[in-house]
């Protein structure tokens, strides 16, 4: 963890996607992150998990996955594509 800084829980919202590459950095730091996904079973889910994220399940679809998601966090980082793209939009590079 960067000195002074203090650890903090970060619910982030697209991290199976492009910017899933951020979890490792925020892990590094001494964050705890908490991996929203709409498939716990993905590959990209999986890497996440074994990177040291807590993953949950989170549709956009249902307010209520993402309110519960969200309640012992101190920060949301959220990130995706454009909804008119689609879910196959959010597919991003392997991590």
């Amino acid at each position: 963890m960067v000195t002074g800084t203090p650890a903090l829980t970060v619910l982030f919202c697209g991290a199976t996607g492009r910017f899933g590459a951020l979890t490792p950095l925020l892990l590094s730091r001494g964050h705890r992150v908490v991996a929203a996904t709409r498939d716990p079973a993905s590959p990209a889910a999986r890497r996440l998990r074994q990177a040291g994220a807590h993953l949950v399940r989170v549709d956009f679809d249902d307010p209520v996955s993402l309110q519960a998601a969200a309640a012992d966090t101190d920060a949301v980082v959220a990130a995706g594509t454009a909804h008119a793209a689609g879910p196959a939009a959010d597919a991003g590079p392997a991590l």
